[in-house]
């Protein structure tokens, strides 16, 4: 696994994988895990705007987002902005102290990668791995959410060849 921010990323051009390869080759597969694996985040292009191929790629389909702006700010993730009470009393100041160096830190520019997605764009992040979010906006945009098995990653990338 690489550890990487935006440069060393952008410098490695990894490529997307062809919707086609992805599904019908071996290769295709293959170097999208590699992708995957490698960097925590992997991209399928070329994939027609449908659900029905959508979910070619990634599988039944669990949500489907339609935002505009107003609804993005209504519908912000509430959950992870709950109270925290998992963290002890005494040991809250430290966590908050924490919190603000962690946050800090994921925030400089250069530990940040924006992708603009644009419709048959697919791109898939390894929650393990990586943090990722989206940016306010002006307009409409519907986002398709999925799961996918960590088993299921890891066996096939065992089946073909890939250190898992």
């Amino acid at each position: 696994r690489i550890l990487w921010n935006e440069k060393i990323y952008k410098e490695a051009n990894v490529s997307s994988v062809n919707f086609l390869d992805f599904l019908e080759t071996n290769e295709g597969l293959r170097e999208f895990l590699q992708n995957f694996l490698l960097y925590g985040i992997a991209f399928v292009d070329n994939v027609p705007a449908t659900r029905e191929d959508t979910e070619r790629v990634i599988g039944p389909v669990l949500n489907v987002y339609p935002w505009n702006k107003e609804l993005y700010m209504i519908r912000y993730n509430n959950y992870d902005r709950s109270v925290i009470n998992t963290v002890p009393y005494n040991v809250v100041r430290s966590w908050y102290s924490a919190h603000r160096i962690l946050t800090n830190e994921l925030r400089r520019p250069e530990n940040e990668l924006w992708v603009k997605l644009k419709p048959g764009k697919v791109m898939f992040v390894d929650n393990w791995r990586v943090l990722h979010g989206r940016e306010s906006f002006t307009g409409y945009r519907q986002i398709c959410g999925c799961y996918l098995s960590r088993d299921d990653v890891l066996n096939t990338s065992r089946l073909l060849g890939l250190k898992a």
